[in-house]
Parts: structure tokens; sequence; C-alpha cells
């Protein structure tokens, strides 16, 4: 181990002025890296982020609103009984979804974070917002008592 200590001290020594030249270039990134992500818009988001496996990285709030709108604006869930399936919308069965909500979630990069070095690469890399939903537990539970009603088969030879 002292062997490998002493070869690593020579090395350092004899390429002092290359080691010098990296940790300043190593420096001079991560500098360039925290004016960026001090310098990007807050209520824009990241590029690469997702909303539920949606890609919308770059867009404005209001931008990433309106694709979800959009995108959930038709969206229906069905259930699949026996012999029976049943689709209803989002709204009817009580779910809403919260696009500003999920927005805003999306696009949260605190300024203390914006001065940690490449960190907006790391939350590039691995955001995914979950949608964000106000349920109606009313309309829910009346939804699951109706599928309950016409999705029951009677046993037969039982």
């Amino acid at each position: 181990m002292a062997h490998l200590r002493r070869r690593t001290d020579r090395w350092l020594r004899e390429h002092r002025q290359l080691v010098r030249r990296a940790l300043l270039v190593l420096a001079a990134l991560a500098v360039v890296s925290i004016l960026a992500q001090l310098l990007y818009p807050a209520g824009r988001l990241l590029p690469f982020v997702k909303i539920q496996n949606q890609g919308v990285g770059g867009k404005t709030v209001t931008d990433a609103t309106k694709q979800l709108d959009k995108d959930y604006a038709k969206a229906q869930v069905t259930l699949k009984t026996a012999d029976k399936t049943f689709t209803k919308p989002l709204d009817e069965i009580g779910i809403e979804p919260k696009n500003w909500d999920t927005a805003r979630a999306a696009a949260h990069y605190p300024v203390a974070l914006r001065f940690v070095p490449f960190s907006s690469v790391f939350i590039m890399i691995h955001r995914d917002t979950p949608m964000q939903v106000k349920v109606d537990d009313q309309r829910l539970h009346y939804f699951a008592q109706q599928v309950e009603k016409e999705g029951f088969v009677q046993a037969v030879n039982a």
C-alpha cells in the first residue's frame, strides 16, 4: 500500500501542471453550470422533464398546462368484470386532473438548488412528475356501486 502511495505522490509532483489545469477546467465548468442554472427562467420546465411519462420539457407552465388540458380532456377509465366492460370519462366518476398544479410541480426548481453545480442535469434525467388529481369520493363511490350492481354475475352450479 505504501508503494502505491509513493507512486501516486511522485506522479502528482511530475504532472503538477496537468493536475492544476484539470482542476481549473472543472472549476470553470462548475461556475458556468451555476450561472446557467441561475439564469434559467423560473416559469419554464427544464428540458427533458416529464409529466406522467409525457415529455413537456422546455415549455412554460402555461403551455404545459394547455398540453395536459388537451391530453386529459377526453381521458377515460375502463373497468372490466367477468363479462362486462365499463368505460366512463374521468369527470363522470369524480376524478379531476389538476393540470396547473401538476405543471407547477414539474417546473419546481428552487434557487438554493440552482447553486449546486449540474443539479439541473440530475433533475432533467430523473424528474417524471405524477399527475395530481382531485377525487370526489361520493361520485367515485357511486360509480363503484354501479359497477358492482351491473357487473355482478350469479353463480351457476354452486
